[in-house]
């Protein structure tokens, strides 16, 4: 029996050994997981961009209206492009968190714009937040 023990010690150490040896090659060789973003994360991106620039040049063309345009529609405008920033900022960290802070910030651009002759103005932002969600839910997460 005591020939046993030593034995069970030395094959925790080799176990031990090898699990830090594995541990090591992972490190080395980098992650298995593929990590990208979501093609809809993009997809949404470049549309929020579209669309800001769109928001932007139509209140600049109708010159004293657009000043006006601007006024109501400001706080729906900045939370769409503070939005747009936390997308392109979770895309690059490749973030589930920044991509919900950006999810949120999207439905609350869609309720800012109140009114309910802007309701034109929330098809975007409810879009742009429906594919920032199906696209955070295709992303694998590599803030861990």
């Amino acid at each position: 029996m005591s020939d046993q023990n030593p034995n069970v010690e030395l094959n925790k150490e080799e176990d031990k050994l090898i699990v830090e040896n594995n541990s090591v090659e992972d490190m080395k060789n980098g992650p298995k997981a593929v990590k990208k973003p979501s093609a809809l994360l993009s997809f949404s991106f470049y549309l929020a961009l579209t669309y800001i620039l769109l928001f932007i040049t139509l209140a600049l063309f109708t010159a004293p209206w657009g000043i006006l345009f601007l006024i109501f529609l400001g706080p729906n405008l900045i939370a769409y492009a503070i939005a747009t920033v936390l997308t392109r900022i979770g895309i690059k960290k490749v973030n589930k968190t920044v991509l919900y802070v950006s999810a949120g910030f999207y439905l609350l651009s869609g309720l800012l714009a109140f009114d309910p002759d802007w309701q034109m103005f929330r098809v975007f932002p409810y879009l742009s937040l429906v594919l920032v969600l199906i696209g955070i839910f295709l992303t694998k997460d590599t803030s861990n």
